[in-house]
């Protein structure tokens, strides 16, 4: 439901999903779905992607739910950065974002 958890309300579900990070997941997944249709303008894929750090919590997903989707488009635990910074940024060339 994207609800946080109580336990009024986990007595008051009849049905339907009711996952305590169900909200997570489905930020963390319209998250994947904006830097994949990012990458795929590129042309090529991604060598690496610096993240604001407010969206680290929802970056990989669940549990790391998403990572494996992620390095799919080639951005992995090791070439994406959370930073101080505003906007997302994808690069293509290794070595990391370019310079000036």
């Amino acid at each position: 439901m994207g609800l946080a958890p109580q336990a009024e309300l986990a007595a008051a579900v009849l049905a339907g999903p009711a996952h305590p990070a169900l909200g997570n997941k489905a930020r963390a997944l319209a998250l994947f779905w904006l830097v994949r249709e990012q990458a795929r303008r590129l042309g090529h894929g991604p060598k690496g992607m610096l993240v604001p750090r407010r969206y680290g919590g929802e970056l990989w997903g669940h549990g790391g739910e998403l990572a494996a989707a992620y390095a799919d488009l080639g951005l992995t635990r090791d070439s994406v950065r959370l930073a101080d910074t505003p906007e997302f940024e994808l690069w293509t060339a290794a070595g990391g974002p370019p310079r000036g």
